[in-house]
């Protein structure tokens, strides 16, 4: 695969890490996937401390593209990353994976990275 691109000098280190999709919806022809670039938003507080790390979550898709129900499958030990992933996630579009021409529900792994960037 191709390396990542470069991290933005604009962002402010919060992004969804470039980690592979699961699936959980046997005989779908394509998988759900995030529509357009999911964007949390760095707790000023976990900032201050140093918190970083890779929230994954598991996302509900709902035919609808919208996320359903969300878990925490790794938790950087930060409370505050957990919460502002989660936060990114429900207000996120999907594409819904696809079975016979139709929206079906499925299970997507998405990994969000906190990560500090010294800004000179």
């Amino acid at each position: 695969p191709p390396p990542p691109p470069p991290p933005d000098p604009r962002s402010d280190g919060a992004n969804a890490a470039r980690l592979p999709p699961r699936i959980d919806a046997p005989g779908a022809e394509t998988r759900a996937k995030v529509a357009g670039v999911i964007k949390p938003r760095y707790p000023p507080l976990s900032r201050q401390r140093g918190e970083q790390g890779i929230v994954v979550l598991e996302v509900h898709v709902l035919t609808s593209g919208r996320a359903g129900e969300i878990r925490v499958r790794r938790d950087p030990g930060s409370r505050r990353l957990v919460a502002a992933a989660i936060n990114a996630v429900r207000s996120a579009r999907f594409e819904p994976a696809m079975r016979g021409g139709r929206p079906i529900e499925s299970w997507l792994v998405v990994p969000i990275r906190f990560q500090i960037r010294d800004r000179l």
